[in-house]
Formats: C-alpha cells, sequence, structure tokens
C-alpha cells in the first residue's frame, strides 16, 4: 500500500451547484410509482428514475462518492460534446486588457482584439469492471442478493475514483510550480499568500480552492507559528476555518485529503 503525498494544490474553479443528490417519491402517467433521484453531479443536472427505493438509494450513495472525490473538486472534469474535437484558447493577454470606454455621441464602440487559437483535444476511452461470479450468488442465496451487487458496485466506483485521481494529482504535480516550505523556520501563512498572490497575478483570478494532504494539515495546524496567531490554540486546536481566515483570500474553500493506493500486482506481496 503507497501513501502518495498530496502536499498543497491551489487552483481557481468557477462557482457551480452543490454536488447534492435527493431521493423523492414519484408517480408517473402510467399511475407507477417510483424513486426519483435528482441532483447535479460536475455542474450537470441529473434526474434518473429508479424502480425500488433501495435501488434508488444505492446510487445515490455512488454518486454522492464520485462528487465528493478530490480530483473532482481541484479539477473538475469538463463535459464535451464529441470524444474528438478543437476548443478556443484565448490568450492571457486577453484577461488584462485596459480599455479607453468613452466614445463620442453617435460614435462606434472600442472592439476588444482577441488573440486565440485553436488545439484539438482527445478523450481516450476509459473502462473498469468487475465481476459477480456464480458462486457467489450461490452462496448469497435469496438472503440479499442486492447486498451482494451493492457491495460489488461500491468496490468498483471505488477503484475507478482512486485510478482517477492519481492520474489527476500526479498531472497537477507536474504542471504546479513547486515552492518548499520549511516549518522549522518559515511562516506557512506568509508561503501561502505568496502563492495565492502570485497565482491571481497570473490569471486575474483570485484562489478559491485549496486542497492539503492529511499528514501536511497536521503538521500545519501544530506549527507554532501558525497557533501564535491564535492565543489558546495550543490547547485547544485550530479548525480549518480558522485556518482559512489568516489566509491572502479569506474565504477560500479547503479540503483535507489523504491518497492511498496499492501498485502491486493481485496476488503480489
Amino acid at each position: 500500500m503507497e501513501t502518495v503525498k498530496l502536499d498543497c494544490h491551489l487552483a481557481w474553479q468557477p462557482k457551480m451547484p452543490d454536488n447534492s443528490f435527493d431521493v423523492s417519491r414519484f408517480e408517473n402517467r402510467n399511475c407507477v410509482i417510483s424513486w426519483r433521484i435528482s441532483g447535479w453531479l460536475r455542474g450537470v443536472r441529473i434526474r434518473k428514475n429508479l424502480k425500488s427505493r433501495e435501488e434508488a438509494a444505492v446510487t445515490r450513495g455512488l454518486a454522492q462518492d464520485i462528487s465528493a472525490s478530490l480530483a473532482n473538486f481541484i479539477a473538475p472534469e469538463v463535459v464535451v460534446a464529441a470524444a474528438t474535437g478543437q476548443y478556443k484558447n484565448f490568450d492571457d493577454t486577453n484577461t488584462f486588457q485596459v480599455v479607453d470606454t468613452a466614445r463620442a455621441v453617435g460614435g462606434p464602440a472600442k472592439r476588444l482584439e482577441f488573440a486565440a487559437s485553436d488545439p484539438t483535444y482527445n478523450c481516450l476511452p476509459q473502462a473498469l469492471e468487475i465481476a459477480i461470479d456464480d458462486h457467489e450468488r450461490d452462496e448469497a442465496g435469496q438472503n440479499d442478493p442486492l447486498r451482494l451487487e451493492e457491495a460489488k458496485t461500491q468496490t468498483l466506483v471505488s477503484s475507478a475514483v482512486t485510478s482517477h485521481e492519481a492520474k489527476v494529482f500526479a498531472a497537477l504535480t507536474a504542471l504546479a510550480a513547486a515552492t518548499n516550505i520549511t516549518l522549522a523556520s518559515d511562516d506557512p501563512i506568509a508561503k501561502l499568500d505568496e502563492q495565492i498572490e502570485s497565482l491571481a497575478t497570473d490569471t486575474g483570478r483570485l484562489p478559491n480552492r485549496l486542497v492539503i494532504g492529511l499528514p501536511l494539515w497536521n503538521k500545519l495546524r501544530n506549527t507554532a507559528k501558525v497557533i501564535a496567531r491564535f492565543p489558546g490554540a495550543a490547547s485547544i486546536g485550530i479548525s480549518m476555518a480558522q485556518f482559512a481566515s489568516l489566509l491572502l483570500n479569506p474565504s477560500i474553500d479547503i479540503r483535507v485529503g489523504i491518497l492511498a493506493k496499492d501498485t502491486a500486482k493481485l496476488g503480489a506481496a
């Protein structure tokens, strides 16, 4: 078993509807009772009717697991029209243009000039499956066959989420500029503020999301220079909300997590 070092990852993401799901009783036009699961997943409205309340509850739980992943929080998936295509990549300077918008009465409006390219994307097919052996079904018998399917589905979703998160954070680590924080001497709040300011200057957007690895969070909240900002915190600890209030963007959304994965092949030590 390997624990992936997450450290800190900053990002700006547009505000989207909360990833929450509800289950409600629904009667269709044929007067048949079904159970509807509805909510938002990665900015997309989800609505699905299922035959039983139990199936709806299982589906709701799985959807919640997917939406709660750290990868989806820091780098949400983008819905595209086709597996391959082109998209507009506007030059960063467009964000920072300053234009004198004054005009004479009846005069023409000033027009913004855009520099853009048309790169391509290619979404590679992804697939993962899990089997239910006939012997497993025989052992389950008629007692609770749904629970067997639920357990298998939960394992499948968990593996898919872990695999996706490993890819996302590997890509983020390769792209991000590394900044070392020496907890024994540096002020971690000041270091994080430097990165928030740098990212805001480069993109024109104030970072609003921060992922902190669990081992680092354990060290940050117990660092002397952080505790010194809150009299009495040495005895009661520092909450995530208090930590966020110290940063350059005090309303930043912070998630703490850990990514554990098993890279050994099945049956190998």
